[in-house]
């Protein structure tokens, strides 16, 4: 997971759209990132049909899952 925290980015920047982007930034599988989403694990919400999650918001969610 890269640290983006150090760099501007725009809002536009700073989301991903599908679960390929979310499991490709986290690392995992898109199963997992599915499963993720259900359980309301991490900050993934749904726009339409597609999940969507902030970058920045998921780098702060995975720190205290994993601290």
């Amino acid at each position: 997971m890269e640290n983006i925290d150090k760099h501007k980015e725009t809002v536009a920047e700073d989301m991903l759209h599908g679960a390929d982007e979310i499991a490709a930034f986290l690392g995992v599988s898109t199963a997992q990132v599915y499963h993720y989403a259900r359980l309301k694990r991490l900050p993934i919400g749904k726009f339409g049909w597609n999940l969507i999650a902030s970058k920045r918001a998921l780098q702060r969610a995975y720190a205290k899952l994993t601290a």
